[in-house]
């Protein structure tokens, strides 16, 4: 069964709101262009494997995207499926074009679009990770277990040549079209666990620590820097104009009344949890205190009676 499903991380919606807020002319702009590829490539690589992994539910107690501590930093482990008798743990590269690996444990050569790049071993990584989780076990006290590992190209125009000279990397090192083959042959063994189960399920939840980025503080974003409207779901144009209880585009006409509840979720996650009437208003772009107040009221709790600054707080 699924003991954690896959979440869009918090940074990605943060990395999400500022990719569409924040001005080519900022100088974080490509530095957050940049980070925001990176994040959304790594997230739809690993939700591209759940409905792979939904086959496997009733054979195995599985995590997505699973942090645990280690010594004095964490390891991220993008799939753990816990088996009766042995632990899978998924490494997910979400990366297009032809890829080959010059050894094992060697980079991985990426051509794509006419460039050429390399990466680390993936090989590397992941049995790193298989190492980090062992001790991290051991650290708990819990029983050993082997621990297969797997790394999959997820992307659909991912082309990986074969390793032929290395037959466990073959199997070990796949495309997502070869993941349900691989954990048909991994989940087949003992149907009974022969450890403690429960107990290692009860550290994992407890020890799971998302991580906590935030790019508006690294990069020093102030308000001044984000491009406040309604952005219009249709067009993607900012600045929608509030007529008559609804918004309105300009440029394509569309008229939606939610339309506003969509861009304070992107200053939530650009600034945090608080807003008050008189930020709200800004964002927005409206005057009206009253008509701000009745848009704020379904989304976040009203500010207590003593509250002198009037600090509303948002809904989770």
């Amino acid at each position: 069964m699924f003991q954690k499903r896959l979440q869009k991380p918090a940074a990605l919606v943060q990395l999400e709101a500022l990719h569409r807020r924040l001005p080519p002319h900022h100088p974080a702009y490509a530095a957050i262009q940049e980070e925001y590829h990176s994040a959304a490539a790594g997230y739809y690589g690993e939700k591209s494997l759940t409905r792979v992994l939904e086959r496997f539910a009733g054979k195995a107690h599985i995590f997505q995207n699973i942090r645990l501590p280690v010594r004095h930093e964490h390891t991220q482990i993008d799939a753990l499926l816990l088996l009766p008798d042995a632990a899978i743990i998924i490494e997910v590269k979400h990366w297009r074009g032809e890829l080959q690996l010059s050894s094992l444990y060697g980079p991985v050569h990426r051509r794509y679009d006419g460039h050429d790049e390399h990466f680390p071993s993936p090989l590397l990584q992941v049995e790193d990770q298989a190492a980090q989780f062992a001790e991290w076990r051991a650290g708990h006290g819990l029983a050993d277990i082997p621990i297969h590992t797997l790394i999959v190209f997820s992307h659909r125009e991912s082309f990986l040549h074969p390793l032929p000279e290395h037959t466990d990397a073959r199997n070990r090192i796949i495309t997502r079209n070869a993941l349900s083959r691989e954990l048909r042959s991994l989940t087949a063994g003992s149907t009974n666990f022969a450890y403690d189960i429960a107990r290692l399920l009860h550290h994992l939840h407890a020890d799971d620590y998302p991580a906590a980025a935030n790019y508006t503080a690294f990069h020093n974003i102030s308000r001044n820097d984000i491009t406040p409207g309604v952005q219009c779901p249709d067009c993607q144009k900012q600045g929608m104009q509030r007529v008559r209880e609804s918004w309105q585009c300009a440029q394509c006409g569309l008229r939606k009344k939610s339309a506003h509840a969509a861009a304070l979720a992107d200053y939530k996650a650009i600034f945090g949890h608080h807003i008050t009437n008189r930020e709200a208003r800004d964002f927005l772009q409206i005057s009206s205190r009253h008509t701000c107040r009745r848009l704020l009221q379904p989304l976040a709790q009203s500010p207590p009676p003593r509250d002198k600054r009037g600090m509303y707080l948002f809904k989770t």
